[in-house]
């Protein structure tokens, strides 16, 4: 994923769900995802972090931990 790169929220969901991950209300551990709007909160597995994917529209406008 990169800033200004074209995402689909559903398909991205989707990949995240046969990928393992978990939709949750809130990120609090690996392999979970938070989705509210035009915001993804994702914690990956084997990162020490959270990342939180800011979008506009369908693209990518921030990403940040």
């Amino acid at each position: 994923l990169n800033i200004g790169m074209k995402l689909n929220i559903d398909s991205f969901r989707n990949h995240l769900e046969k990928s393992g991950y978990r939709h949750t209300s809130q990120v609090m551990e690996h392999g979970e995802y938070a989705t509210r709007g035009a915001l993804i909160d994702l914690f990956p597995m084997g990162s020490t972090e959270p990342y939180r994917i800011d979008l506009f529209d369908d693209e990518i406008e921030t990403i940040r931990s």
